[in-house]
């Protein structure tokens, strides 16, 4: 999958990096769409982890979602990757955590880091 460097968002605390700069957006925590990452079909960019939400870079190491959150919730469609918080579904052993930041990454065929998304306010063990 590959993607565009735009995309919305809706989360306590989000962390975007481009080439261009850093943006911090900061939202209450709600129910709803939190991240939107929009792919495009004939692009030379690739999402970082593959799998991205369903799975994210945690201190560079590939993590399942599912492992680290009940509350996060990835899906798919044909051109949008979307991760959900649902904090209703945050486990009774889940604490709401800084860090470290889940990442997913926008990098060139060649590898060149074009954009990272951070979530830094989730639910985990």
């Amino acid at each position: 999958m590959s993607c565009d460097l735009y995309a919305t968002y809706k989360v306590d605390c989000l962390r975007m990096q481009t080439g261009v700069g850093e943006d911090t957006l900061t939202q209450q925590l709600l129910d709803g769409i939190n991240s939107l990452v929009a792919p495009s079909v004939i692009s030379p960019y690739v999402l970082d982890p593959p799998n991205c939400f369903d799975q994210v870079l945690v201190e560079g190491e590939v993590k399942n979602l599912s492992d680290i959150s009940q509350s996060l919730v990835a899906s798919h469609s044909n051109h949008f990757v979307t991760v959900r918080l649902y904090s209703s579904l945050a486990g009774p052993y889940e604490t709401l955590r800084q860090t470290p930041p889940l990442e997913c990454r926008c990098v060139t065929i060649k590898g060149i880091v074009l954009s990272t998304i951070q979530i830094e306010n989730y639910y985990s063990k």
